[in-house]
């Protein structure tokens, strides 16, 4: 060790930074990096599944609550089903990485990255979105709870959707105040869970039976 100087850790050289690519449509194959911390980016599997699902939606005004990386956001704007989002992340620590990412796509504007607990901006949110993203850390209990407080603030549009990302044992109720539960998808240890507004599924059945 030189005078002055810090000892070493040889490891940190063989420390590398970890990368997604988005899978499809105009950024398709560009590099997202993943930020720092704790982090558990959907699986591939999931993501094609959840927007295949959603095949067919287009322009939507898009809340991503635990967004990490803002992968998903990126990724449905990319596909064209996306035209902005809300991406909300609660750790500091993650802030440059998700503004690099959205900077050097050119989603500056399109992709607004918001710095904040998901329950007090969901409680202080007053705008209403399309497409709701769910994705919280694995560990975190009563997932449920973010749900019943979005029901609460009713942040869904009308022929909005929900979707959360969880693991195969958290507890979801079929129906949430006026929020339904539409899909559930599982993939490994991984499940989807699918909820849109109870009088919109009423309105469909409606549609189909007088067709």
């Amino acid at each position: 060790m030189q005078a002055g100087g810090t000892k070493r850790n040889p490891r940190n050289n063989n420390i590398k930074k970890l990368s997604i690519r988005v899978a499809s449509g105009s950024l398709k194959g560009r590099k997202l990096d993943c930020p720092p911390g704790e982090i558990r980016p959907m699986t591939s599997m999931c993501k094609q599944a959840l927007f295949n699902i959603m095949f067919g939606r287009k322009d939507m005004e898009m809340l991503d609550l635990f967004s990490g990386s803002a992968s998903i956001s990126i990724e449905g704007y990319s596909r064209g089903m996306v035209k902005s989002a809300d991406v909300v992340e609660g750790d500091h620590g993650k802030k440059v990485v998700l503004n690099g990412n959205i900077d050097r796509l050119g989603l500056t504007g399109k992709i607004r990255p918001i710095i904040s607990d998901a329950f007090a901006y969901i409680r202080r949110c007053a705008k209403k979105y399309d497409f709701i993203m769910l994705d919280p850390p694995f560990k975190m209990e009563d997932k449920q709870s973010l749900l019943e407080l979005l029901e609460q603030k009713k942040l869904l549009k009308d022929n909005g959707i929900i979707v959360m990302h969880a693991k195969y044992t958290d507890p979801f109720d079929e129906q949430i105040g006026e929020l339904v539960q539409t899909d559930y998808r599982r993939y490994g240890i991984n499940v989807l869970v699918y909820y849109q507004w109870k009088k919109d599924i009423i309105d469909d059945t409606e549609e189909i039976e007088n067709d």
